[in-house]
């Protein structure tokens, strides 16, 4: 069953393979000095306790305007993103489902340009009938 689906993009490459950085992978990465930064990973399932769920029902997420390409090694790398600002991607869910949106606060990141930056989301409910 289908539980979303993508209706427009405009913002190029986007990712399913890296998955969300957390406070471990940072401390690989770029070293003990970032174990305490926020992370993608924490930030889910900070948000996911509000609903009753635990870092147990954290699913696989997708990094949107995200450029993760495989190398000819078979090696994932983080380039530069291919999007620009007013990009987007519209999205409609199919059923009733909780959206965790974790904007990458990692400052030590290249997927951000090494600066977060806000971002805008616009939901609304379908018309029904």
């Amino acid at each position: 069953r289908i539980m979303a689906r993508v209706v427009a993009n405009t913002g190029g490459a986007h990712d399913t393979s890296a998955g969300a950085c957390s406070c471990e992978s940072n401390t690989v990465r770029f070293g003990h000095h970032v174990k305490y930064q926020h992370a993608c990973r924490e930030n889910f399932v900070m948000e996911v306790s509000k609903y009753g769920m635990t870092k147990r029902d954290v699913v696989p997420n997708i990094n949107f305007f995200m450029n993760v390409p495989v190398e000819p090694d078979g090696n994932l790398a983080i380039v530069d993103g291919e999007s620009k600002p007013g990009d987007y991607v519209e999205i409609v869910a199919e059923m009733d489902v909780l959206v965790v949106v974790s904007n990458c606060p990692q400052i030590n990141n290249p997927c951000n340009g090494f600066f977060p930056t806000p971002i805008r989301a616009l939901i609304w409910a379908a018309d029904e009938g």
